[in-house]
């Protein structure tokens, strides 16, 4: 799970103008607690990420989804994955040797899983676009299995970083027209198949669109309902938020600030403090939610229909 800031934004907030570097140790720790719990609280992933592989992390390349079409700003080329199953690991050095054997290539291109953040990242020496949205092999392309978005290229540098990539989604129906999904807000649907393999389309005049509202944590069937069951609905998409919203990083802060100022000053386990002049203070070193904090949290949440 990405952390929802980053070190060098939160010492921004905590001093800023100044560079200091004695809590660079211990920080960290406290910023992926604060986003666990933020997280837990909202009940799903904040960052975008693309929800593609089998359970466990498990890549799939069939010949439906095994091609990269790029350039070096030239004639297009196609790199050709080796049908399998991979690792993160696996797959990426399968990626880039597909790209490194493609006809007509000059570059020397690379690709790395990163473990902790659950990216792709594709590298070669010079600039080159990777033709996610104009290639000729869009269809069938890899681009969704690794998390990268072919609503465009990937044009104008030379390394790409994909969004992070998740078990796809297992889905129970509830015998109503709404099958609600893990992660929200849903960005797109790549599909959606049930139990006994029928295939669903969305569109309004399909089978669903992604409903409701603003907050696209459904999918609404046009006619009918989804049948009842536990998981028996798998569906590959795209969700959650490409920039952490403001005010759940202002929310973050605040909590992050909290705990270091606990463990700073060392007061794990108070509820309060009684100083010399008789004034007293709330510690709350537990790091609960204060009732501001959960009414912004709290437009996050999927509704309870």
């Amino acid at each position: 799970m990405p952390d929802l800031v980053t070190l060098t934004d939160l010492k921004t907030y905590l001093w800023p103008g100044e560079t200091i570097t004695k809590w660079d140790t211990i920080l960290p720790a406290i910023i992926s607690a604060v986003s666990e719990q933020i997280e837990r609280e909202i009940g799903c992933s904040i960052a975008r990420a693309f929800y593609t592989a089998k359970a466990g992390l498990s890549f799939v390349v069939t010949a439906l989804n095994n091609k990269i079409d790029f350039d070096e700003g030239g004639a297009a080329l196609v790199g050709t994955v080796t049908i399998g199953t991979y690792t993160g690991a696996t797959l990426a050095t399968a990626i880039a040797a597909a790209m490194n054997a493609a006809v007509g290539k000059t570059f020397t291109y690379t690709c790395v899983y990163s473990t902790t953040l659950g990216t792709f990242t594709i590298a070669a020496g010079s600039n080159f676009t990777i033709r996610w949205n104009t290639g000729t092999n869009k269809a069938i392309d890899i681009s969704n299995l690794c998390g990268y978005p072919d609503t465009a290229n990937s044009t104008g540098a030379k390394t790409y970083t994909s969004y992070r990539v998740g078990d796809e989604g297992k889905a129970s129906g509830r015998g109503s027209s709404l099958l609600f999904l893990p992660a929200w807000p849903i960005i797109s649907v790549i599909s959606v198949v049930d139990k006994d393999a029928v295939a669903f389309t969305e569109g309004d005049d399909e089978d669903y669109v992604i409903s409701p509202g603003p907050a696209c944590f459904a999918l609404q069937l046009n006619e009918g309902v989804w049948e009842k069951g536990s998981g028996n609905f798998t569906v590959n998409y795209l969700a959650g938020y490409a920039t952490v919203p403001a005010d759940i990083v202002l929310v973050a802060y605040e909590l992050i600030a909290r705990k270091w100022k606990t463990m700073k000053e060392q007061g794990w386990g108070e509820s309060g403090r009684t100083f010399p002049d008789g004034s007293s203070s709330s510690v709350n070193a537990d790091g609960a939610l204060t009732k501001s904090q959960m009414g912004i949290l709290a437009k996050y949440k999927r509704p309870i229909l």
